[in-house]
């Protein structure tokens, strides 16, 4: 059993920053990366796309596992054509990262949601970024699939965030982005020991209150954001165990701890699954 890890090429944004975090704790772990090429997928007939995944998959074969971070930035359609060339290989696992919706990043090429939860469906495990994208994906047809919930994003990269994707303000990392996906620079805010704030109900929030690394508003707050204000009204004890908690998290958001910690649980659960439909 070998394993495989999708990275995207030929793209910069959010995702690709996405890809690079989970690529980088992959190759730590040993793991092989297949890299993917973002391109306009519609130049290819259906055949000669079905030869260009053999030529990309060439190194994999049965047994083998493929983590695919999802969506690609290439289509649907290209998507597609990845999950049906694993699916060529006799007992072959096929585990989803879903990092986002496509459909809302890039309705041109992701037409629905519907459409996405169809191959989803097929993925033998999802990683999704929290309950919120879960509910979202069983309303629309998500079936079956056992799921892991992503924690939270680490940063182990040393390249600098776009400064027009992070907000940092009065000695505040704050969260932002849709609120059923965990906030990118969670990690990166953390790893320069600089506390997060984050709205209440998101998945964000959840991690800042389980581990104490930061405060959570309301929306209202969020809006009209006070930070002086906010932490005039915050005891200083709570201030400075939130200070100490976030320099003791820094550490492991540096080495992308979390990021491994996923791939390997989601690899044990997905092999522990093949496991007991053994007879």
């Amino acid at each position: 059993m070998r394993i495989f890890c999708t990275k995207i090429n030929n793209y910069s944004g959010m995702n690709e920053r996405k890809q690079e975090i989970i690529n980088h704790a992959a190759q730590n772990l040993g793991y092989q990366t297949i890299s993917l090429f973002k391109f306009p997928d519609q130049v290819d007939s259906d055949q000669e796309l079905m030869y260009r995944m053999f030529g990309i998959f060439a190194a994999f074969d049965q047994d083998d596992v493929l983590f695919f971070q999802y969506p690609s930035m290439v289509s649907l359609r290209y998507d597609t054509a990845v999950m049906n060339q694993v699916a060529r290989y006799q007992n072959a696992t096929k585990i989803v990262i879903v990092e986002d919706f496509g459909s809302r990043i890039d309705p041109e090429h992701y037409p629905s949601l519907d459409a996405e939860v169809n191959l989803l469906n097929q993925a033998d495990l999802l990683i999704l970024q929290g309950n919120e994208m879960l509910e979202e994906l069983k309303q629309h047809g998500l079936n079956g699939v056992h799921v892991i919930l992503q924690k939270v994003w680490d940063y182990p990269l040393n390249e600098e965030p776009n400064e027009n994707d992070v907000k940092v303000k009065d000695g505040f990392g704050i969260l932002t982005g849709p609120n059923n996906l965990n906030p990118l620079y969670m990690g990166y805010y953390i790893r320069n020991n600089l506390p997060v704030i984050a709205l209440q109900g998101t998945p964000g929030a959840e991690f800042v209150e389980k581990f104490q690394v930061g405060l959570c508003v309301t929306n209202e707050q969020m809006q009209q954001l006070d930070i002086q204000s906010l932490v005039m009204s915050t005891p200083r004890e709570q201030l400075e165990r939130i200070l100490k908690k976030t320099a003791a998290m820094a550490p492991l958001m540096e080495e992308g701890a979390y990021s491994k910690t996923l791939l390997m649980h989601a690899l044990v659960a997905a092999q522990e699954l093949k496991i007991k439909k053994i007879k």
